[in-house]
């Protein structure tokens, strides 16, 4: 999501890329066109109004919010999938106690 010539058009994008990711498969295909429409109309109002916006908004600066949104998100979700995966690991695989006391 990074840019270095962050407009407010690419701000747009990424928070459309912001919502899909958060989205992910949950979402019909209907719901991701609407938010793709949302965004899409919201980028092209946001060209137009573009040097009106360039003296109040650091879109550099909200760009590099977004992604690093985007970036905590991801390391959340793979912080939960190996919470998960430790614990069915665990639960597969009996401790000698168990082992032991069984026989």
């Amino acid at each position: 999501m990074a840019d270095t010539n962050a407009t407010p058009a690419t701000v747009f994008g990424g928070i459309k890329v912001l919502i899909t990711n958060a989205l992910g498969d949950h979402e019909s295909a209907a719901t991701k066109a609407r938010i793709h429409a949302a965004t899409s109309a919201l980028s092209a109002v946001g060209g137009i109004l573009e040097p009106l916006l360039a003296e109040h908004l650091d879109a550099q600066g909200l760009i590099s919010g977004l992604s690093q949104v985007e970036q905590g998100a991801r390391q959340i979700e793979r912080g939960i999938e190996d919470v998960q995966a430790a614990v069915k690991e665990k639960k597969a695989v009996p401790n000698a106690a168990q082992v032991s006391s069984a026989a």
